[in-house]
């Protein structure tokens, strides 16, 4: 039970660390190329 909660934590900071990046990974898309990429992969 232990090990089980341990590892639903880690995956929830991996998540969390996962949503950061493509946050900062977007915003520097849309600065750099005004979201012309961002709207071609949507």
């Amino acid at each position: 039970m232990n090990i089980l909660k341990n590892n639903s934590y880690y995956f929830m900071k991996l998540i969390t660390v996962c949503e950061l990046i493509i946050l900062l990974m977007s915003r520097d898309i849309k600065t750099r190329y005004n979201g012309n990429l961002l709207n071609y992969m949507m």
